[in-house]
């Protein structure tokens, strides 16, 4: 039997899959209530920043999953003010209510226009902060899975692969 340190990356990989679709999914976006406050942490890549309609500053971060075609990553939006960033720059931060709910979308393909482009339709689920900061957690440690699984690829690339020969090199049997 594994431990929680030992989990597969299947295990991992179901785990974020599995928390996403036991949601909710509806079209409407939810209403929620804040109250003490849990940090989340994130890439800086996964964060687009925009101004709203009512010209505040928000940022959107993104959830990478392994997800279906036609789907976007499941997405949340914060005030721009609650994000800050780590000292390396490489990630993000931010303190949300530990008790609230938060509101994720995610725009699926729905069909094609008239001018051949692609229409979205954008769905609402609404997951708990606790439940959110667990599926954050579970998409990093798949994203540095995933990392390492790259990182052992390039390694095994390089072992196999003969060292390449110079510009003007000859090769020892070659006549010239």
């Amino acid at each position: 039997m594994l431990s929680g340190m030992q989990r597969t990356q299947d295990e991992e990989t179901k785990s974020a899959q599995d928390m996403l679709g036991g949601l909710n999914w509806g079209d409407s976006k939810p209403q929620h209530e804040d109250k003490s406050e849990i940090a989340i942490h994130f890439a800086t890549g996964h964060m687009k920043e925009f101004t709203g309609q009512d010209g505040k500053e928000y940022a959107r971060i993104s959830i990478p999953t392994e997800q279906e075609q036609g789907k976007s990553w499941p997405s949340f939006v914060l005030p721009r003010d609650m994000v800050k960033e780590n000292e390396g720059g490489k990630s993000m931060w931010a303190k949300i209510p530990a008790e609230g709910k938060t509101t994720l979308s995610v725009s699926e393909a729905n069909g094609v226009g008239e001018d051949g482009k692609k229409l979205f339709k954008t769905k609402y689920a609404s997951i708990e902060n606790k439940g959110l900061k667990k599926l954050m957690e579970a998409s990093r440690e798949q994203s540095q899975n995933r990392d390492s699984f790259k990182d052992k690829l390039e390694e095994k690339k390089a072992e196999v692969q003969p060292p390449a020969q110079g510009m003007g090199a000859q090769h020892k049997d070659q006549v010239l």
